[in-house]
Formats: C-alpha cells, structure tokens, sequence
C-alpha cells in the first residue's frame, strides 16, 4: 500500500507527519524520523492495540497514537497537539506518504515506471485524497486508497494538498528535508494520473496558551471506488475515529485470551517480528554458517520450503528440549493472526530408529497446535530429520534463517536478547584539534560562451566530446543527468549528483552496489566522503552533502569527473572503467590552498548488493579483508554468480574498514555518517552484520601540496585475480596509462566515420554521443537510470547492430550470430535473456523473430560480407508454450545440433508466416509495442505496423535467397501491401492493428490512440515508390501527433 524498505539503520520510509510553528517557524516531525531532530522529551510506547509516539518541541507537545481498525482496511492515526506555552499560536501539520499499491517486487524491481499506473484525485467534501492504480490485466488488483483528514474546533478551513512527490520533495532532496515544508511552499493541489505519486495533506490548528487539539488521519483501503466511498464516510467524523482506538484495544484483549497470551508474552512476540521483518542482529549468531554456506535459495526447494518468505530455524536434539519449540509454536500461531508469513522449519536431530521418538514428539506437538483453518492455508511448518539432510543443507538452513533456536537450556526469551557486545573504542577527531584557518578559494564562472548549446546548467565543450554542468548554489539539473561508463563486462553509471551503481557481468542481476530507479532523490549507494582534522565531512559530489560553493560535472566519452572546491582544498575526482579489466577507478587529487598543514580523510562508502536487490542479499554478504589490505565483500547464497569477490581498495597502504552499516551510520544519515567524526573505523568485519563496505585513508598535505590518490572497486573471480587487479591499479603509472588507453579507444573508435551537417548540434550527437551510448549503454552495460535491465533483448541489441554496421561491423557481426543461437528450434525466439546463465522468456510477440533476416540483410548490403550466412549456429530448445500461455519464463538447454545462419533466418520467416482475416500478420502477444499485449492475445488479431515491416524484411532477404525461395517471398511482400491498402486505409491514415473482436485500433473511431506512428512512418519505409496515401499519412502524423509550440 505504502512504500516500504528494509532498512534498520537509515529507515526513511513510512507515514509521516511534519508540523511547523508559524509563531517561530520551528520545524519538527511528528516522530523522530524523518527530521531525525532531537526534541526536549521523546518517548515511544508499543503495546498490543496501537503505537504511541510522544515528544515535546518549544513547549508543543505532540502525541501520535496509530492503530488498525477492527473490520475494516484502515488505519487511524490521532495526532494531538497541546501549547504548554503562554502565548497563542498556529500550528501546520503536513502529512505525507508515497503510494504503491501493488507488490513489494513489483515496487523494487521498476518502481519509475509502476508508479506510472497511479491516479490520484481530491474529495473537497470529505477532505480526502483518492487515487487507483489502473489495471494493465484483468489479473491486477482493482485496489483503490483514501486518506482523510478529521479536524476539531481549532482546525482552520484551509486544506491544501499534493500527489506529485517531485513538487513536494524537489530534486536531490529527501524526506529529511522537502523543500515543501523548510521552504515553506505551499501544496500544489495537483491531481490526476502523476509520474511519482504521494498523498500530503496539510492544515493548521489554532490554539491559545494550554488548549489541545486533535486530529485524525484515516488511511483506508477497497477493491471499488464505491466501497472506498463507504469508508471515507465512514471515517469522516471524530467520534468513529475514536472509536475504532477502544475497538482496537478491545480486539488485542479478545486476541490474547484466544491464544491463551500473557501479557509479556505478547511483548515478546512483537519483539520477534522486528527481527523477521528487518535485518537482524542476532544473526551474528550464525556468522559461521553463512560464511560456510555454499548453497543457495533453489536448494531449499527440495524440502518444499521456498525461501520466499522468513524462515525461523528451531534444532532439536532430545525430547527434554521441546519446552522451546511449545514457545516458538506459540509464537508463530501470533504471527500468523498478524498476517506475517514466517516459514517455521524444526530440525530433528536424532539417530533413524523405528519410533523416532523425538521426531514424533515434534509432529504431534505441531498438529495439536495447528488451527482450524490448516487445511486452507499454505504450508507454513516443516519438520526436517538432520540425519537426512545431504552434504551442506544444515548450514544453508542456518544461514537463511531470520532467527534461529535450540533447546539447550536458554529460554525463547534469552534467545531472542539481542548480544551484549563491548562498545568499540573510538576517539573523536575534535577531541584536541583546532579549527584549520581556511583561505578564500577564487572560484572562476564557467564562461557560457565556452560552452555550446549553454541551457544555464550546462553545454558542451567546443569540440563535442564533454558535456560541462556547472552547478551554482542551490542549483540542480530537472532530472539525473547520467553517464554510463563500461567494458564488455563491468561498469558502472554516473549521474550529475554523485548517484549511480556498478555491476559486473549482468547490470540487473550482479549489482555490486545499489541501483537507484528514483529521479527525485536520486541516491548515491557509493560516496567519496571527505573530512578534515575537526570531522567536520563532506563529499566532492553534490550529493549526498551538497554546499554552497559551485560544481562542475563533466561526462566524456568513457570518464566522468567532479570538481569542487572547499574548506580550503581543491578537489577533483575522475572515474573511469579500464578497457578490460573489471574495475572502477576513482582518482582522487587534492590541493591544499592554504599555507598550514591539512590532513583530509578520504571514506570510500558502498553498500554492497551482489545480487538483484540488497533486501535479499544483505543477510548473506560476508566482508573480510586480504593480506594486502584491499576489503572483500561475497555473497556466498548466490547461485548465478557463485563464488564471484567483489572488493575495494586504494592506493594508500595505511587504512582502515568497516563491513558493519551500524558502525558506520550510528545515529546519523547519509548525508552525516557518525563514523566520520571519529579518527578512523574500527575494521569490524566478518558475517551477520548489516553489510557495508567503508575503506577509509588519510592524507597529509603540506601547504600548497597536492597529491592523488585512487580507489578501485571491483569482482573477479578469483583471490589471484583480485590480488593482481589490486596490486597493479596501486601503482599510478598503471592508472595513468590505463585512462590513456580508455581515451585512444575512444578517440579512434568514434572517429571512423565523420558525419558534417549544417546543425553542430546533430554534429555532436552524430560523431561521438549517439554511436557511443550505442556501445557503452546499449551493447555492454544494458541498463541506464529508468531502466536496469541486464538482459539481451532480441530484438533491442540487434536493433543496436544497426547503429555499428559501417563503425564497428566486426561487433555487430558477433552480436547477430549471438541473437540466432538462441532461436528455438521451432523457429521462435526468446524475447530476452539474462546471461551468463541464459534464463529468459519464451512468448507469442510477433516481431522479435524477423529482426535476424532483417538485420542480416542490412549487414550484407552495407559490409558486403555474404559469408555470415554460411556461420554454423547452434539452436536453443525449451518446452513449446501451451494453448494458454503467453510468456514463460525458463532456462532452454542446447538443441541437438545447428544450422547455417540463413537456415536460422529462413526458420525465422517460416514461423513468422500467420495471418488473419484481413491478410494482415497476427500480432500475437505484442509487436514493437509490447504494450499492446492483449490486442490480439487470443490469437487473431493483427498488426498493420507488423504487415509493413514483413514485407519489407522478405524484399531485403529474398535479394540473398535462391530463385525459388526469393520468388516465394517477394510474392508475399507484394501480397501484404495489397491486403494492407485494402484493409488498413483508414480515410487520412493507416491504421495502427485489429483487435481479436475485429475492432480497428489506431483509427479516427478510436478514442485513444486514434492515429500511430509506426503504421504512417513504415508506409515510407516499406515503399521504393512514396504513393499518395503514404503522403497523406505522414501530413496527418505531423498534424495530429506533432506539437510545436511544445518543442
């Protein structure tokens, strides 16, 4: 419903509410996040029924009390407010929360674009905001969402609202500090369909010296917009608002007595879920089997056990220890009447005899507490015998367990205490040092006249090859302004703010630090911090500390680099990725401008993925340290990239780490690391920590010194290796000539052709942007900032090849023999597929397949190099989709055997050769517009884009066949323009396809999508000779479809 991550250190997300004095303009947070401000008294209290927040700020005390309603899908949340002051004042409240509506994977996987499926609108009447996310199936839930504010006698009429989370939090803000609430601007009202959505609402209480007010914010939730109505209706008055706190209260009460709870036992149970629902640390507990563990989440299938959900682990070795399975049972009954899905596993640890009196024990102490409804409800306990377990299972079972428990003598309680561990001793950087006098550093104004195409943040250089942001105080760019920077295997993306991630082999499904999918925060998972002798930190990035003083961000070909000067140093950073190696290089310099000595500590941050998503693979990652000094960080539970080390170094041998992310951040945030205050990190590693990886160096400057210094981060595959790449990249002269090596490819690369037109600017794009990000993104890296998608795309990378046939046909050549070998016997293609592992989708989308004879065609016409087709190729081979699958996903095996590139192509035609009642080809589960999924799904409709690009396709390859195949398929080239003239004129265009039912889309009946592109534009294409009706289609695409006075 709401955005959620897993994150105990930093937790940023939840439901919020910000309040504002309008006497004093002092800011505070209903609770301590996510202002993270300190009040003069906080107290928090959790029992059964609600949660209670209380806190007092210039003699304002605020109580937030939250519970769930009994009956219904709403919360309540009563926010009081009382001026223990002498004067009368006006208080602002501000509510906030970012909607979802959909899967927690959903969310984490693209979240840009499901949020994109939202809209929101306003009830005046009812104070309320509503919104709905718009079903793209009918197997989508129809989930509608209401917040609604209840006033009292102090709340002023005034109510403003938001939906749009841009608006609300500006760019490279966060919810620490929205400049909707410290800039005091007011609330957009903005509804309707938005790219990020919100709800917000915010009014003001008026109240004198010792008054009290209060108000209710009701979340509520329905499958129909009718029966949200019945909610909000219901929830609009004080009194049911109240009432659903002594429903709640009640219902707690009914709860305990129905599970026979006492009341510290509730306590306890309640504890237990933070340790399921965030990482915890007990799992120092099991350091040793996650190091261990070599096995992954598919092995536990075996047992019937997904891996989905939280597992907790009980081990039994005698019959006198099942007092401690009696708790944990009880324990998961709670859980399950809380709705919080744990997997219960018990290991019975005994020698297989006729009675197994242990494991009988077990099973009937398990059924007689099972409840009624065990028969409806997915398996949720699994009683396992050691003894049968193979070689590794115990300790894949211990190191994916949330909590884990035994019966030697502890109570559930004692297990459940979290360690008591000696504090590290640290020692404060400020304890005996003197502010440095720092100098006034003359920062020069970017000329604009340097720079062509200046928009006031940004241009490029003269030549074409840089593009220069300057960024004055306050500045940002609208939206990440990125670069992606990689070889054939690594890489990394850079935006203008410092944001972005790395990978290695596959950008989605081997990251080594955080993708962020989120252009109005755009959060950096790795940071190069600096701090200076009094700890006082910043970043040489704008985020994620940002200052006054100016920015400069430069994204070449292959490198990105930051510069920025204060607190008396000059600072530049200039990352890059070697041609080869799997590596990412940040060459820090340093120039101190001062005449006294200045020593600058450098903190290199990451937090480490090593997988898709960091929710998954945090409990798993094991930090350790090599003997040369460089940090390590494995994910031992990965099975697709099994045994891979990513590590971090730098060229200064004196250092130190941490892998601990408590350590790291304290009490702090991103953009203040409590760590930083200290003289150094305490280089605590190891498993079952909340992973980071921090490796911090110091550097001493004499006045007017500069030196630089690289940090290297990367994965390898093996210790040697990482070693190797370690100890080469120390030595600057290696670093040096590895940027000059970076830059020549480059230069040569992009200088093969030259492109002059009037227009520099289609210059620039021509002769060095556009045949660049066709490699580095599109070829290698596979992935940007709305998009990480690590797979090949059948038809995207070959689209790609296009782009390279006269640049690099030697590429493209080996990108078209890639794409054929995972064509499936029958002729089908995978739609995409990730590797090294070859996992993809096998569906009915129509038009992946025929990109190979295409493509192949143009290779020859521009290359003249025939000889491709005669390249044996292998086949792929899966189970053929049933009558009512669209898509599967799954892992083809090797067919027996290959064939010649043209047989591939030929196969390709051959399975491509479906037509429908109007002799157009059947569009099946989507064209070149995936999105048009569900037009001919069924099986019978059709695509007038799809007819075009056929017919054109058989002309270009039949120019390669033998007489009797090019005669076979230039007579169905033909035959396809006269059925698309026949059937697909609409009076002033082409229409776009046809539905299953016959239904016209993309014609002037319609009420959406009246008119296509695709269908006007492939009418120019497809035709040597431009007829008249080709004409007419391209003047109503400009006329419809162009807006000019918009750019």
């Amino acid at each position: 419903v709401t955005r959620y991550r897993e994150d105990a250190v930093l937790d940023h997300y939840g439901i919020f509410f910000y309040l504002k004095n309008m006497t004093d303009n002092h800011i505070w947070s209903a609770t301590y996040a996510p202002l993270n401000i300190l009040p003069e008294n906080y107290e928090v209290i959790f029992t059964s029924d609600k949660a209670s927040f209380k806190r007092m700020d210039h003699q304002i005390e605020t109580i937030s009390e939250i519970v769930v309603t009994s009956g219904d899908h709403a919360e309540v949340r009563r926010i009081r407010l009382v001026n223990h002051g002498d004067q009368s004042t006006d208080i602002e409240i501000t509510s906030y929360f970012e909607l979802v509506l959909t899967s927690q994977n959903a969310d984490l996987a693209h979240p840009a674009f499901s949020n994109l499926f939202i809209e929101t609108e306003y009830l005046a009447s009812h104070r309320s905001l509503i919104a709905h996310r718009r079903p793209r199936s009918d197997a989508d839930n129809k989930l509608w969402i209401a917040t609604t504010l209840v006033g009292d006698q102090h709340t002023l009429d005034e109510v403003q609202y938001a939906t749009d989370r841009m608006a609300f939090i500006g760019r490279s803000r966060n919810v620490s500090n929205p400049q909707a609430v410290v800039r005091g601007k007011p609330l957009t009202n903005s509804i309707g369909p938005v790219l990020d959505p919100i709800f917000s609402l915010r009014t003001k209480v008026r109240l004198d010296a010792g008054e009290t007010s209060q108000l209710y914010f009701v979340t509520s939730l329905a499958e129909s917009k009718e029966a949200l109505n019945n909610l909000i209706e219901k929830y609009a008055v004080a009194e049911t608002c109240e009432t659903a706190f002594w429903l709640a209260l009640t219902r707690s009460q009914v709860e305990s007595k129905y599970l026979n709870l006492k009341p510290d036992e509730m306590q306890l149970y309640q504890e237990m879920i933070s340790h399921i629902v965030y990482l915890s640390p007990l799992r120092k507990k099991a350091a040793a089997a996650i190091k261990a563990n070599r096995k992954g989440q598919s092995d536990l299938w075996a047992f019937g056990i997904s891996g989905d959900k939280p597992i907790i682990l009980v081990t039994l070795d005698k019959t006198e220890e099942v007092t401690i399975l009696y708790d944990v049972l009880k324990a998961h009954e709670y859980l399950r009447l809380k709705d919080v899905q744990v997997d219960l596993v018990i290991l019975s640890n005994e020698e297989s005899s006729y009675f197994n009196p242990l494991t009988t024990l077990i099973t009937d102490l398990v059924l007689s507490r099972q409840t009624h409804d065990v028969m409806s409800r997915p398996k949720d306990v699994y009683i396992l015998g050691i003894n049968h377990l193979t070689e590794g299972d115990l300790t894949l079972l211990n190191a994916a367990a949330r909590m884990t428990f035994n019966g030697k003598g502890d109570t559930l309680e004692e297990q459940v205490r979290i360690l008591n561990e000696r504090p590290i001793e640290k020692r404060l950087k400020a304890e005996d040092k003197a502010n440095p006098i720092l100098p006034f550093i003359q920062v020069t104004k970017q000329d604009e006249s340097e720079l062509r195409y200046f928009n006031g943040l940004g241009g490029f250089n003269v030549d074409g090859n840089e593009y220069v942001i300057k960024l004055e105080k306050d500045q940002t760019t609208p939206a990440p302004w990125i670069n992606v920077i990689a070889n054939p295997n690594f890489g990394f993306l850079a935006s203008e703010s410092g944001g972005g991630y790395t990978w290695y082999m596959n950008s989605r499904e081997n990251k080594i630090s955080p993708w962020s999918n989120d252009p109005v925060v755009d959060s950096p998972g790795e940071v190069l911090y600096l701090s200076d002798e009094t700890g006082k930190a910043w970043s040489i990035t704008p985020q994620p500390i940002r200052e006054d003083t100016p920015y400069t961000i430069t994204h070449g070909f292959g490198t990105t680099e930051y510069r920025h000067n204060s607190h008396g140093i000059r600072q530049h950073l200039l990352q890059f990725v070697p041609l080869d190696d799997p590596i990412k290089l940040s060459v820090v310099t340093l120039s101190n401008m001062s005449d006294q000595a200045r020593t600058i500590t450098c903190t290199y941050y990451l937090s480490p993925v090593l997988g898709v998503d960091r929710q998954v693979t945090a409990m798993h990652i094991v930090t350790s340290r090599l003997e040369n000094g460089a940090m390590t960080m494995t994910n031992p539970y990965s099975m697709d990239f099994k045994g891979k080390i990513a590590f971090l170094d730098a060229s200064i041998e004196e250092r130190s780490m941490t892998g601990d992310r408590n350590e790291f951040f304290g009490n702090g945030s991103l953009d203040a690391p409590e760590a930083l205050k200290y003289e150094s990190l305490s280089n605590t590693i190891g498993a079952g920590l909340d992973p980071v990886a921090a490796l911090q160096v110091h550097v001493h400057l004499e006045g007017h010194e500069t030196k630089t210094l690289t940090f290297m981060l990367g994965m390898s595959d093996t210790l040697e290796s990482v070693n190797a790449l370690t100890n080469h990249y120390r030595a600057q002269e290696h670093v040096d000539d590895s940027l000059k090596e970076i830059k020549d490819f480059w230069h040569d690369k992009l200088t093969t052709i030259h492109v002059e037109t009037p227009d520099s600017a289609t210059n620039f794009m021509l002769n060095g942007w556009l045949p660049y990000q066709v490699i580095s993104c599109r070829l290698w890296a596979r992935t940007a900032f709305y998009q990480a998608g690590g797979a090949f795309g059948f038809r995207d990378q070959l689209q790609d090849a296009l782009a390279l046939l006269i640049l690099w046909p030697q590429v493209a050549k080996e990108q078209i023999l890639k794409h054929a070998a995972h064509q499936f016997v029958e002729g089908d293609v995978m739609h995409w597929w990730h590797e090294p592992q070859g996992k993809g989708t096998r569906t009915r989308i129509s038009d992946d397949l025929l990109w190979l004879p295409y493509v192949v065609s143009e290779y020859i016409r521009i290359t003249g190099d025939a000889s491709i087709l005669d390249n044996q190729v292998p086949f792929v081979s899966a189970d053929i989709l049933n009558v009512s699958e669209e898509e599967r996903y799954c892992q083809p095996t090797p067919a027996d055997g290959s064939a010649t590139l043209y047989e591939h192509c030929k196969r390709a035609i051959t399975h491509a050769l479906k037509f429908g009642v109007h002799g157009l080809p059947l569009i099946g589960t989507g064209d070149w517009n995936d999105g048009m999924n569900t037009v001919g799904n069924q099986g019978k409709g059709e695509s007038v884009w799809l007819g075009w690009f056929m017919s054109d396709t058989l002309k270009k390859f039949a120019a390669l066949c033998d007489p009797t195949d090019a005669a076979e398929y230039l007579r169905i080239s033909h035959r396809l323009i006269v059925d698309i003239e026949a059937n697909a004129w609409d009076g002033n265009w082409y229409k776009r396809a046809y539905f299953d039912d016959g239904t016209a889309l993309g014609s002037a009946s319609n009420r959406e999508c009246r008119i296509d592109s695709l269908a006007q534009t492939w009418a120019v294409i497809a035709q040597e000779e431009k007829t008249e009706r080709a004409k007419k289609a391209m003047q109503s695409l400009e006329e419809d479809l162009v807006v000019r006075d918009k750019g």
